[in-house]
């Protein structure tokens, strides 16, 4: 399945180079991080002496046709994207309104509010709603 980069700038087309497993329901979704190089093949461009990379998080429904739910930017050089570690963080938790889980992508700055998600069960993904910044 072929998964989507959004950025505001053309991803290369190298493989990516880390890729981390954050939540999944078995037979039902996952929900990973993937990174690439910010911009392979030119080491003294920008961000090529940076060790950091572009960052996805990306939500996957898992199914009869598996299809991709959610994808977000979390990490960039190329952008002055600087998460905390504890960005994308999963917190499990049924409720209500079907929802077993919410994705917080924490940003590390007060100028841009952390964004939440919330994750059904079947892998869909709501709308991000912001959240001020502890």
């Amino acid at each position: 399945m072929a998964l989507t980069h959004p950025s505001d700038y053309r991803q290369g087309t190298n493989a990516p180079y880390e890729a981390r497993l954050v939540a999944e329901s078995p037979g039902r979704f996952l929900v990973f991080t993937d990174t690439f190089e910010s911009n392979p093949g030119n080491v003294q461009a920008m961000c090529g002496a940076s060790d950091t990379g572009e960052r996805f998080v990306h939500v996957v429904a898992l199914g009869r046709l598996s299809h991709e739910t959610l994808s977000v930017l979390v990490e960039s050089c190329l952008l002055s994207i600087d998460p905390p570690p504890t960005s994308p963080e999963w917190r499990p938790k049924r409720d209500s309104a079907g929802d077993v889980g919410s994705l917080v992508l924490h940003f590390g700055d007060e100028a841009q509010p952390d964004l939440t998600y919330y994750v059904e069960a079947d892998g869909a993904v709501s709308r991000p709603r912001t959240e001020a910044n502890p």
